[in-house]
Order: structure tokens, then sequence, then C-alpha cells
């Protein structure tokens, strides 16, 4: 049994079977509200991506990660993540912690040949970005020399967005003014650790106006929000700016195999593209290829963007009815913050799995095929839950 150090609720959640957005357990049919971990955006039994996997599997198993071995899906998958991006190069890894490292790695190949005095990143804290020591040390829970952590604007309601993404701004553009040797800012694309908080249109301008105006590669960890979670297959998209280098994962695949990547802008592939040694043996994992190609064939923004203007509703009528005193949603991903605190333990009981901030408030990530059944079900159920 695998040990779970983090477990304090009283219930025990067997599991029996998953489907669509459903959860079978010894406690009823759960309604998942976080999607496997915000990966299984699809479902959990989605034919077509399995069925794309299986074709893949039969034609070609496993290639190589030598320069020498291609094959045509896998240059297909390349070349639409670059098209869609404005990338050039594209690097693939397993996890999400992976494809973060991947695009680390890029950073630093590029800087250890073009500069050799740029070696510092800058991340934000709080975040995550994966379970490694690098990851860890991005967060701040670790220490690398080499890594400078600021106070992200880590504000509660909305409205108080502005006045704190001003502060952290300038502590960022001190630190460019002061510190000549930072080669990299890195940024998820939405922060979701302690809540939900997407930045602003104009933090993200900002950021990047800054990258480029101090030889800073931006790099945007787009595991959590990418390939649909906030509306679009690149966040970058939403956002309106072009970032160095990305990485993805979870929904790349709609969470059937573990596949992630680090994709890069010409300037940084050109010079790199000939000393790049970083790999492993599923580079890349040929049944996550397939599935992110079935993902790619099947995604619908406006289909996404109209289930972000169901969430926006609902959560006006929770606040409307006393229930929620502020919430944010963007894309499929929405944290309604609760007047009454409630357990992840009410949640199961009445039906719901809960999510990654249960207590103060209800957070998670919708599926992009939610129907009139999902939220039909989501709104009975989550009303319930609040006022037991």
């Amino acid at each position: 049994m695998e040990l779970n150090f983090k477990t304090t609720e009283e219930i025990v959640t067997e599991v029996y079977k998953t489907e669509k957005y459903w959860i079978h357990t010894n406690h009823g049919k759960l309604l998942d509200t976080i999607c496997g971990n915000m990966a299984f955006i699809y479902g959990y039994d989605n034919e077509f991506i399995l069925n794309r996997m299986y074709e893949q599997q039969k034609q070609l198993a496993y290639l190589n990660f030598k320069h020498n071995e291609v094959c045509k899906t896998n240059d297909k998958l390349v070349g639409l993540l670059c098209k869609e991006g404005n990338f050039k190069g594209v690097g693939y890894a397993v996890s999400g912690t992976d494809g973060v490292e991947c695009a680390v790695a890029m950073n630093n190949h590029y800087w250890k040949i073009v500069d050799p005095t740029k070696t510092t990143i800058v991340s934000f804290s709080p975040g995550y970005h994966g379970a490694t020591y690098l990851c860890r040390a991005l967060r701040g829970e670790e220490h690398m020399s080499n890594v400078k952590v600021i106070s992200a604007p880590e504000w509660q309601q909305v409205g108080d967005r502005g006045e704190y993404e001003k502060v952290s701004f300038q502590n960022v553009k001190q630190l460019l003014e002061t510190d000549k040797s930072v080669g990299a800012i890195i940024m998820e694309s939405i922060p979701w650790a302690t809540g939900i908080r997407p930045w602003s249109l104009g933090w993200w301008r900002d950021i990047r106006s800054l990258c480029t105006e101090h030889n800073v590669n931006f790099i945007i960890d787009d595991v959590m929000g990418g390939m649909g979670k906030l509306g679009y297959r690149l966040s970058q998209e939403r956002y309106g700016i072009q970032p160095d280098i990305v990485a993805l994962g979870k929904a790349l695949t709609g969470g059937f195999s573990p596949l992630s990547c680090a994709c890069a802008v010409e300037r940084i592939s050109d010079v790199i593209k000939d000393k790049w040694d970083y790999g492993h043996t599923w580079q890349p994992n040929m049944a996550g290829v397939g599935a992110a190609l079935a993902v790619w064939e099947m995604f619908d923004t406006k289909k996404i963007l109209d289930i972000e203007d169901q969430l926006t509703m609902l959560g006006a009528k929770l606040t409307a009815m006393g229930l929620v005193r502020d919430f944010v949603v963007i894309g499929l991903i929405f944290s309604y913050k609760l007047t009454t605190p409630i357990s992840a333990d009410t949640c199961v009981m009445h039906g719901l799995t809960g999510g990654p901030d249960v207590k103060y408030s209800i957070g998670g990530c919708a599926p992009a095929i939610a129907d009139a059944e999902y939220f039909r079900e989501f709104e009975a159920r989550l009303i319930n839950a609040l006022t037991e």
C-alpha cells in the first residue's frame, strides 16, 4: 500500500470504477470536481482517445530518442505544437514535473552557449511546478544558489489583485535591474497551490516586456493551465503574449498517458539543437503521442468558453444565495470562496469529490465534456453540501 502521510479525513473512500466525470465508490456515485488532478478533462473512459492510443501502440510502441529515428505521428504532434505556439523545437518528458525540468534545461543549455554568466532563474511563491528538488526550490521549499524566489501577488479578493500585483512587479523589476545573472523568469499559467489566483492581462504583458528589456527568457509552466483548462490549447493565447519556453503536461494527453514536453522559440532552439542531451527511456512515449493527437483533434475552444460562462453564472447564483463571498472562474478552472467553511468529508457525503482547497473554498476543474447533466448535478450537490 502506498503511504499517504497527508490523510486526515475520517472517511475512507474505496473506488470501484471511473467513467465520464463520475467516480463510483463505497459512498456512492461521486461527481469529480477536479478531473483527476485536472488531467482527465475529457472523461475517464473516452473511447476516441483510448482507440487512438491503441492504434498507435499497434503501429509503433517505442521510438528511440536518437536523432536518426523519426515517425510520422511524432513529427505531426511536434509540428502542431510548434505551429500553435510559434515555437521551433520540442523536447519530450514524462510527467509535468519532468516537463518543467526540461524547460529549465533548455534555458540552461541556451545560456551556457550564449552567455554563461546568466545562471539565475527567478520564480514566485506560493507556487508548485512539480515534485523534484529543483521544482521545490522554485517554490521556496528547498535552497539552490541559482534560484531566487519572489513573493507572488497573493491576493484574497479579486478586487485587491491590482495592488498586490503592483508590489510584486516592482520587486521583479528591481531584481532584474540589479542582478545581471538572471537568465529566466518562470511562472505558472494559473497559480493554484494555495488557491486559484489568475494574474491579470496587464501583469502578463508587463512581465513579458520586462523580460525582453533585460534579455531574460520568459518560461511559462503551462502544465496546470494548458491544453484547454484556460480555454485554449496554450494559455499564452488567452494572455496575448509570446513566451520563450513553455512546459506542457497533464491534459496534453487527456490524462490517459504520462507525456509532457517543453517547447522553445526559434532563437533558443537553433542554439541548442546540436547540444541537446536531455533525455530518458520514454522519449517520446508513443501511447502518449497517440492520446495527444486525439485530444488535439477533439479540442473545442468555443465549448470550453461556454462552460466558463456557465461556471460564472453558477458562481453568481451561489453569491446571491449567500453561500459564496467571492469567486474566480477562468476557462474550466473555478474557485468558489465559501461564506461558511465545510470539510472534505461533507463534500463526499453529498456526492462531490471536493477539491484541493476544500474548507474555505470549493475549487477545481470542470470537464471539457461538461453537459446539462454535469451542471444539474454539480449545482444540486454543491448547494446541498453548503446548506447542510
